[in-house]
């Protein structure tokens, strides 16, 4: 008679590896999250969901953005969503293909860019913005927190993007008196 109990492991090794090779063969990480799926996710339990084409990490620097694709963050990094490689974030703050992006920008100022949220257009800087010098983004807004802060003498009120989690767009950038 044969023994096939030394065998027993072997065919758990064996589940537990094909568990893991996605559909149509081929070894990896699969999955929301894993590079190159375009997908969600984040890295661990635990992890915020990220949109389309972002990975979560534990140090996000900033994002690039279509308006200024070889920009360098010189803020701190902080735990975030983060755009793939070779993808960078539209004016919608979507994570696209850097050849995906407009060729011209549509919109350069309020004036030419079409709102129809109750605040209108306002001037606003991306969250990559390390300098007062970096070029304003025009935004739909639900309301112009600017036009409610009072600034200290030398100072005057900028908009900047938020760094929080956008649920129900558009999401209003916050007011800081620099």
């Amino acid at each position: 008679m044969i023994r096939f109990g030394f065998l027993a492991p072997f065919f758990v090794l064996i589940a537990a590896v094909s568990a893991q090779v996605p559909p149509g063969g081929g070894v990896g990480p699969v999955g929301p999250g894993a590079p190159g799926s375009g997908g969600v996710g984040g890295v661990g339990p635990g992890s915020p969901a990220c949109n389309g084409n972002e990975t979560f990490t534990s140090c996000q620097k900033c994002d690039a953005y279509c308006t200024n694709p070889t920009f360098t963050c010189q803020e701190k990094c902080s735990a975030g969503c983060l755009c793939n490689p070779g993808y960078v974030r539209d004016l919608l703050n979507k994570c696209i293909k850097i050849e995906d992006c407009p060729k011209t920008v549509v919109a350069t100022d309020c004036s030419t860019k079409k709102c129809t949220t109750r605040g209108g257009c306002a001037m606003f800087q991306p969250l990559n913005c390390a300098t007062q010098k970096c070029a304003k983004i025009p935004k739909c807004v639900n309301e112009n927190q600017c036009l409610y802060k009072r600034c200290p003498g030398g100072f005057q009120c900028v908009l900047r993007e938020s760094s929080e989690k956008c649920v129900n767009p558009p999401c209003d950038p916050v007011a800081q008196c620099v």
